[in-house]
């Protein structure tokens, strides 16, 4: 019997991604555990890379690459942008929608109380870092000064990081 496949996230899931999406490159090393995850995986499901990132034959020969400088590739049978059936879906920014548990309005719901719960990441314009809070400009006349990690100390404005 054939293996089913999973389909694992790159950004976020796989590859750390601390900053963000910061200037575009993938810049940190795999998430812990995700060796050890990938391997245990592999032996019962082919595993999908599922990535935005891998819009371009250069994206996915990029991710490609990482994963053979982390030996991670030897557990990867695709990397794709094209959402592939799947036994489960493996993303960091995932909402699941539970409409086997309860009814399809209590399945909105929840899901509902789950984005409402989300953190919108703000990307400093001077530094580009990334924090929950950003650098925060949260609309009207309030600007807010703080230090960067950089350094910078003067006032912001965030911007959300899927602009």
């Amino acid at each position: 019997m054939p293996k089913k496949t999973i389909a694992v996230d790159f950004d976020g899931v796989i590859h750390r991604y601390s900053k963000g999406y910061h200037d575009g490159t993938i810049y940190n090393p795999p998430s812990e555990g995700t060796w050890d995850a990938l391997k245990e995986l592999s032996e019962k499901y082919k595993i999908v890379v599922l990535s935005a990132r891998a819009r371009t034959p250069e994206a996915i020969e990029e991710i490609g690459n990482y994963l053979k400088v982390y030996d991670l590739a030897q557990f990867i049978t695709n990397i794709t942008n094209i959402k592939p059936a799947a036994e489960a879906y493996i993303d960091d920014k995932a909402v699941k929608f539970s409409g086997d548990l309860f009814s399809p309005k209590d399945a909105w719901a929840v899901v509902m109380d789950k984005i409402g719960e989300l953190k919108t990441f703000k990307h400093c314009k001077h530094c580009r870092s990334s924090t929950p809070n950003g650098c925060p400009f949260e609309g009207g006349e309030s600007v807010i000064t703080h230090e960067h990690p950089c350094g910078h100390k003067d006032p912001c404005e965030g911007k959300d990081q899927n602009e």
